[in-house]
């Protein structure tokens, strides 16, 4: 997803084969398309959406392994103090 959408669609239907390819020919497919997917240095913003989308799944299906994960949530709340933010509150 963080690295092009269009190439996880076509990858989703090698996966489900529907030309019923061998299983060996299908995971021949899905590392070549893998290895140039990953080729490419994905951008920041890219990053930050896919981890909206993880992280509203997580919440959305309650679950809390992946909620409390700390790529969600990087710093403590505690450590966070509002005068922080430069609003002087």
């Amino acid at each position: 997803m963080n690295y092009n959408q269009l190439l996880l669609k076509r990858m989703g239907n090698y996966v489900a084969n529907h030309d019923h390819l061998p299983t060996n020919g299908v995971f021949e497919i899905y590392e070549e398309k893998l290895r140039v997917l990953l080729s490419k240095e994905v951008s920041m913003k890219k990053r930050i959406n896919v981890l909206f989308v993880l992280e509203g799944w997580a919440i959305r299906f309650e679950q809390d392994y992946l909620k409390n994960q700390t790529i969600f949530e990087p710093y403590p709340r505690d450590l966070i103090m509002v005068t922080d933010s430069g609003k002087k509150i």
